[in-house]
């Protein structure tokens, strides 16, 4: 089922515990971006790629959003790719996190008529795996302007739905579904969430 929203990959990270860009790890001899985008692909109407490196994404027939203000984390790829995109609900998610289900991610998109955000609950918010409208993008510009830069930090502006660890739970292996690699100890021991 494709939706009218748009779907967008952050890959603007600095990756210094990795050591090298996240989004072209492998499992199972596949890059993480090529699981993440199709996913994505299968999904979303429109689908973007946050990064200020749009050369190493070039085989991908997808359109890469550079940071309007730039060096102020991720909260700089949602304020770029909402105000570029063709749809007023997005859905953000990092390009470390291998195992997306399609079914979890239309389960947040139902969500999201009565809300601005609508943001997981497992074990914490999950903002980098959550759903936002456009209606947010003055309260990230005022946040910015103040230098805050945390994402959780504009959310008080907002209509916010949280989702519990509970409903959550029919789609299956939490952990698997949430985990996020960032050293490479966090991708040995990927193996054993497969």
């Amino acid at each position: 089922m494709e939706i009218k929203a748009t779907g967008v990959l952050l890959a603007g990270g600095k990756n210094s515990r990795m050591g090298r860009h996240k989004a072209f790890l492998e499992l199972d001899g596949r890059l993480f971006i090529d699981k993440s985008l199709e996913v994505l692909q299968r999904v979303f109407s429109e689908v973007l790629i946050s990064s200020n490196e749009p050369s190493l994404f070039s085989k991908y027939d997808v359109q890469v959003i550079r940071d309007e203000i730039i060096d102020k984390g991720p909260i700089g790829g949602l304020y770029s790719s909402m105000r570029r995109a063709n749809y007023d609900k997005l859905f953000f998610v990092a390009c470390d996190m291998p195992f997306l289900s399609s079914e979890l991610i239309l389960t947040l998109y139902q969500r999201t008529s009565c809300a601005d955000v609508v943001v997981p609950d497992f074990r914490g918010l999950h903002p980098l795996h959550a759903f936002y409208s456009q209606k947010c993008i003055p309260y990230i510009e005022k946040n910015i302007k103040e230098g805050l830069y945390k994402i959780l930090d504009f959310y008080h502006y907002c209509t916010v739905n949280v989702v519990s660890e509970q409903a959550l739970s029919q789609f299956g292996n939490m952990d698997r579904i949430f985990c996020n690699i960032n050293t490479p100890e966090d991708l040995r021991r990927l193996q054993w969430l497969k």
